[in-house]
């Protein structure tokens, strides 16, 4: 009858909590994904729902994969390229991916490793399990053997049992017998329980509801969003071409390694002729006294680039995004928060760019200023013209403000707007 937080703390009793790994609650079970797992340990790792059919996200063009034994590079510039060679490829690279983190999940444990073989739960009308699903690999010859070594019956652990019987030695009353609920604590927990909270998308953030052409709009909600019913088109194709190239950037190597990675990837893009153009201004703003390059300049400045965040707001609201460049200077208290714009636009209209997007910088700016408690400069830069444009803090106060007073609805009309348009 023990819970996994008895199970928890028993551990804890007999073990030192790991160094490496930060606990928000010393009474709480750690949620994690195998992603984020890997280079952490804990004392007891339950591994469930190995039984679900796992599928990966829709592929981003133009798209690069590797052949598995040759290592030829294969490239597809829209959805309508891929062969069947690509298609196997592809595959087998996910397939690999799924055994990857597999093996990431079954060796973060120091003393505990529980798998859960939930198979009879995720069976289709069939009564058959998804080939994509991990316990497929459990029993797959070419992972490493703890695989096979693993016990199908739980294993008694000597020092654990020893910690619960002395428990439970000392408990006068094994069963507690919950009290009751009065009448006001019941109809508090039920209008909690229908509460939900609201996520706020900053970059869906748009002041302007006028429509405008779709080729002017490649923003990050079109380049990180996939719609399925809705067909890529030459700028959403432009705009991820040069988010995958920033993303690939070493931010403290010289300039001319940077042209060198240009060079590839300007093989694989929409409009080599624009972005040429564009690069020489990108490259020249990268090259000089940028605000860029003055946060790069400190030894200890971290660069995190394609950086997930939520922060937040209250019990019922939150924001969460994806920021394109984050630069954090710890040593003087200070970030750079950059969001890539590859809007095709005129040196002119830098202030109409600036204007548009404010509303989805201030978020990010409140939510990192909130978490980090760092003194933020946030902008976005255009690779139209080769500048960064930057935002006041009192600006961006101001413009936090006003999306603090608009209700849930009229921001998802905000959002929807920007989409649709």
């Amino acid at each position: 009858g023990a819970t996994l937080t008895d199970f928890a703390e028993n551990l804890r009793a007999d073990f030192e909590t790991p160094r490496d790994v930060r606990l928000s609650s010393e009474n709480g079970i750690q949620l994690i994904t195998a992603q984020k797992a890997k280079g952490s340990e804990w004392q007891a790792v339950i591994l469930p729902f190995l039984g679900r059919d796992i599928r990966s996200p829709a592929p981003r063009y133009p798209s690069l994969i590797k052949m598995p034994g040759s290592g030829e590079t294969l490239v597809a510039l829209s959805k309508e390229d891929p062969s069947d060679e690509l298609k196997k490829a592809r595959t087998l690279a996910e397939r690999q991916e799924i055994q990857r983190l597999l093996y990431v999940a079954t060796t973060r444990a120091r003393h505990t490793l529980v798998v859960a073989i939930d198979r009879e739960l995720f069976l289709d009308s069939k009564g058959a399990l998804s080939t994509r699903a991990q316990l497929t690999l459990l029993g797959d010859e070419k992972n490493p053997e703890q695989f096979d070594e693993l016990a199908e019956t739980p294993e008694t652990c000597r020092l654990t049992l020893a910690a619960r019987l002395e428990e439970q030695a000392q408990a006068d009353d094994l069963i507690s017998v919950p009290s009751e609920i009065d009448p006001q604590s019941a109809r508090k927990a039920r209008q909690r329980a229908a509460d939900f909270v609201h996520k706020f998308n900053p970059s869906a953030y748009d002041p302007e509801l006028t429509p405008e052409v779709a080729e002017d709009i490649i923003g990050t909600v079109a380049t990180r969003v996939p719609i399925k019913s809705a067909a890529d088109t030459p700028a959403t194709l432009y705009g991820r071409w040069w988010h995958s190239l920033f993303q690939q950037i070493q931010w403290r190597s010289r300039i001319d390694e940077a042209d060198v990675l240009f060079q590839k990837f300007l093989a694989i893009s929409p409009d080599r002729r624009r972005s040429t153009t564009e690069w020489k201004l990108v490259r020249a703003s990268l090259a000089g006294d940028s605000m860029l390059k003055q946060f790069l300049s400190g030894e200890n400045a971290r660069i995190n680039t394609e950086f997930p965040f939520a922060w937040r707001i209250d019990e019922q609201a939150c924001v969460e995004g994806v920021i394109d460049l984050l630069i954090l200077d710890g040593d003087n208290n200070r970030c750079l928060l950059v969001d890539w714009k590859t809007n095709r636009i005129k040196p002119e209209e830098e202030e109409q760019l600036r204007q548009r997007y404010r509303p989805q910088i201030a978020a990010y700016w409140k939510a990192v200023s909130e978490i980090t408690k760092y003194e933020v400069t946030a902008g976005i830069f255009a690779t139209a013209t080769g500048q960064f444009v930057t935002y006041e803090a009192n600006e961006l106060e101001t413009e936090w403000a006003r999306l603090r007073s608009l209700p849930p609805d009229q921001l998802s009309s905000l959002a929807a707007s920007l989409w649709d348009a």
